[in-house]
């Protein structure tokens, strides 16, 4: 389980998440602005849970209204505003590796090695069932090595060419 809020900090808001802790189901890391707290919640009602942080326990209520979360914690009430979760955008290839996406024939290589390429260039064209599909470029750098040719017929999976950065 992952969680995002927005916290009330005097006027501003600061961010904090929580998310399950590998050591045991039971504990959280809570990160509220960049510190983290490593705690273990314990339910004793349906809204209400005692929260152990270092030999410290302390009642946590939580309620749910809307898109908000009220929290009352040693006496107060924070409004937790949820948040969707942050997600990093990660090119569809993690290396430099471009590989056959479906077995077919190679119909054109656009590039030649040693050729700088933007993100999202066209670097081949690939023939498969009646179709053609262009493969581009994940991400900017330079083309290393191109292990393929038109006209070859190509399996999936198979390394057509290496990028680096």
């Amino acid at each position: 389980m992952k969680l995002f809020f927005e916290l009330p900090e005097g006027k501003e808001m600061i961010e904090a998440s929580i998310d399950t802790d590998s050591r045991s189901s039971d504990f959280y890391q809570a990160r509220i602005d960049g510190r983290t707290l490593s705690v273990k919640l314990y339910p004793f009602s349906e809204q209400g849970w005692l929260l152990l942080e270092r030999n410290k326990v302390s009642p946590l209520y939580m309620i749910k209204n809307k898109d908000q979360i009220l929290v009352w914690f040693e006496g107060k009430v924070y409004p937790l505003k949820l948040k969707p979760e942050k997600k990093e955008k990660k090119p569809f290839f993690h290396s430099g590796e471009i590989t056959a996406p479906m077995p077919g024939r190679i119909i054109k290589v656009l590039v030649n090695p040693g050729d700088s390429v933007s993100a999202e260039k066209p670097l081949l064209v690939l023939e498969s069932m009646k179709m053609e599909m262009t493969i581009s470029a994940p991400f900017s750098g330079d083309v290393k090595t191109i292990f393929c040719q038109p006209g070859e017929m190509v399996e999936m999976g198979k390394l057509l060419m290496e990028l680096q950065s």
